[in-house]
């Protein structure tokens, strides 16, 4: 064989087993995440020149032989995709787990409250969707009128008639979005307008018939008709015989047959004349004042009141005050348009009873300690029943006289509430009218503690319900004193002394009392001495100083030199600087 031709079979040799390789499997999808089904497109991109493939897409469902299959995900959950390339050198797979997210949307619903209604509607709307594989994250509401919301469960008005679609879309927190669009899904209709009139609606004799004109407006539309004295029809246009005097509201009900209603009302709107009256109180007690109302029907245009007192009004609604005790029969009468009158009179109708002038009086008033009896006596004339209030709690039903025990100190109002044979009843409160109050002795000195000898002046500021007759002064050093303000200078033997200060009152009630000023210190000027442990070093440096002052002290004030100070009796400081 010739060397050409070696040569030759040996670069073909190598040549194949170069273009002949195993093939390394590799792929990637259009898409490793959607909602429900979903078609997920897959490219081979493995080399080594493969000429099979083998899908396994990881959901059970028939492998694919395709180099770049489109496979279609029915059913929500993770998947692992497999692939195997191969040709004539071998294969090779590759896997890729959880490659693919397939999940559940939710399920969406909802509902409103009504489908149907007239303007202005509230719809409120509820969403019934069910969530899939995550919770729902995001609503948008069309209400079908250019209107939207974001809410989970909004409300909205409809202001204007029509048939509207509603649609719902909502988004989980996947990105799964499902959407539901209802056509025509709310009917909201225009209100009628009820409205009537009626012919010979005033009289001043019973009985009257009124022929009543229906002139509502609208589609389909039935009638209920209420005549204001129990009468009712369902006509359309009914007459009605009124055999009653009085004043009438009539009112007409108009109904669609969608639902929609308007109802008509006309105050007083039938009158058939008459006098009538009433008063916010018929019995009382002087000055007693009455409100009384004209009942009468509308329509009338002058009125003549007689209070049997001899006052009178031509108000339509007046107040009178009867200030004299008595009986009083009241007398109206009412004028109507064209020359009409009636008059009504209320026999004994106003009662005026004379209220009680309360009084009383009490045998004592005045104390400082308790307890203390206290007699009261009711001098009110024509008395029927008392009510006594002491102010502290207590009080009785005794009349004329009671007597009650006040045990606390303090001022006290006294009430006494009298009611005569007319049932009024007159109140009479006499404020702090029973005072028990103990004198408190008290004083303040213009000096409390110095050197000896020590002048202090005390000043008394006792308080007492009746006058202080006497002061007694015991400074604490054996001095005493009577006036009410006084001077008392200290002095003593030793270097330090203190003393208590006393001081007793009495007040013209012989009630007393007494009060201690703790102490007044007095004593001589210390003599100030210190030590230090050391006096150099270098910083920080800390120095312990020893207080070793002859004398009484019961205070100290130490300044280091470098700005700082201290108030113990052997304080330790550092020095820094």
């Amino acid at each position: 064989m010739s060397r050409k031709i070696v040569i030759f079979l040996l670069s073909f040799v190598i040549y194949s087993q170069l273009i002949a390789q195993t093939p390394v499997a590799n792929f990637n999808a259009d898409v490793t995440r959607g909602c429900g089904t979903t078609v997920v497109t897959f490219r081979d991109l493995s080399t080594n020149n493969p000429t099979g493939w083998l899908w396994d897409f990881g959901d059970g469902t028939t492998p694919s032989t395709v180099r770049n299959p489109a496979h279609t995900y029915s059913l929500p959950g993770v998947f692992t995709v497999k692939l195997t390339a191969s040709n004539s050198s071998g294969n090779n797979t590759i896997t890729k787990a959880a490659y693919i997210t397939i999940n559940l949307p939710p399920t969406i619903s909802f509902i409103a409250d009504r489908t149907a209604g007239c303007i202005p509607q509230t719809i409120n709307f509820t969403d019934q969707s069910v969530r899939g594989n995550s919770g729902i994250a995001s609503w948008l509401w069309d209400f079908g009128d250019g209107n939207s919301s974001t809410l989970k469960n909004p409300s909205h008005v409809y202001p204007n008639a029509g048939l509207y679609n509603v649609s719902l879309s909502i988004t989980d927190s996947n990105g799964c979005t499902s959407r539901l669009y209802r056509p025509e899904y709310l009917n909201i209709e225009t209100y009628p307008t009820a409205s009537f009139s009626a012919a010979n609606r005033i009289g001043c004799n019973t009985p009257l018939n009124v022929a009543f004109t229906n002139s509502s407006t609208g589609n389909g539309l039935t009638y209920r008709w209420n005549f204001g004295d129990a009468g009712t029809s369902t006509l359309t246009n009914p007459s009605h015989n009124y055999i009653t005097r009085g004043n009438f509201t009539v009112s007409l009900i108009a109904t669609s047959a969608a639902g929609c209603s308007d109802t008509a009302i006309s105050p007083a709107y039938v009158q058939i004349n008459n006098a009538d009256f009433t008063a916010n109180n018929t019995t009382g007690c002087i000055p007693f004042s009455v409100d009384f109302t004209n009942n009468a029907t509308a329509g009338d245009t002058a009125w003549a009141w007689n209070f049997g007192d001899g006052g009178s009004s031509n108000q339509r609604s007046p107040n009178h005050v009867y200030s004299t005790a008595g009986v009083y029969t009241v007398t109206l009468t009412v004028y109507y348009h064209g020359g009409c009158s009636v008059t009504k009179s209320m026999t004994s109708y106003i009662r005026a009873n004379a209220m009680p002038a309360v009084s009383f009086s009490v045998n004592d008033s005045n104390q400082c300690q308790v307890p203390f009896q206290v007699t009261f006596t009711n001098t009110t004339a024509g008395t029927q029943s008392v009510q006594w209030v002491f102010g502290d709690g207590g009080n009785s039903t005794v009349n004329p006289v009671v007597n009650h025990t006040y045990t606390s100190v303090g001022m006290y109002n006294v009430t006494l509430a009298v009611t005569n044979s007319n049932g009024c009843v007159g109140t009479l409160t006499k404020p702090n009218f029973i005072q028990i109050v103990k004198p408190t002795a008290h004083f303040v000195a213009n000096e409390t503690q110095g050197c000896k000898p020590l002048p202090v002046m005390f000043t008394d500021n006792s308080s007492s319900n009746s006058p202080i007759t006497s002061w007694s002064w015991s400074f604490g050093d054996g001095g005493t004193a009577n006036t009410q303000n006084t001077f008392h200078t200290y002095n003593s033997a030793n270097d330090t002394a203190r003393f208590a200060v006393k001081l007793r009152i009495i007040n013209a009630d012989g009630c007393r009392d007494s009060s201690i000023y703790r102490y007044i210190y007095i004593g001589n000027k210390p003599s100030v001495r210190f030590a230090a442990d050391d006096s150099a070093g270098c910083h920080p440096f800390t120095v312990h100083f020893a207080d070793s002052t002859h004398g009484f002290v019961n205070g100290w004030s130490w300044n280091f030199g470098d700005g700082h100070n201290d108030v113990t009796q052997f304080p330790t400081h550092e020095y820094r600087d």
